[in-house]
């Protein structure tokens, strides 16, 4: 069996037993085994995003990819880096836009109940 986490790393099991005794050796292929299908999905969702055909991470997309890299910074590429820091720019950008107009209509609805009240006395 061979597992390839990267294009630098190989990493061949001579024993099948290996891999159905030691538990933690299991754990750690199925880790790295899933760490390399998200990024294999991510890197498809940058290419598509750079070719003007997706969007940048959603919300629970950029909510794993955050745990991803808490886990697996150092092999996330610059691009994959890059990638995560605009989706949560764009997150910050949204968040901020929607306090921004709940601000507005509180304010709004405020002097207009002040202005019904004045209006009425």
């Amino acid at each position: 069996m061979q597992l390839s986490l990267n294009s630098e790393v190989t990493v061949e099991i001579a024993h099948e037993i290996l891999i159905r005794t030691w538990t933690k050796l299991r754990e750690w292929l199925k880790n790295n085994r899933e760490f390399c299908t998200w990024q294999e999905r991510l890197n498809t969702i940058i290419q598509e995003w750079k070719e003007g055909q997706g969007e940048l991470l959603s919300k629970k997309r950029l909510k794993i990819a955050q745990e991803w890299r808490k886990t697996h910074g150092q092999k996330l590429s610059p691009e994959q880096q890059n990638f995560i820091q605009k989706s949560e720019e764009k997150q910050m950008r949204q968040l901020w836009l929607g306090r921004g107009i709940a601000s507005v209509i509180i304010i709004v609805s405020l002097w207009t109940a002040g202005s019904l009240i004045l209006s009425m006395s």
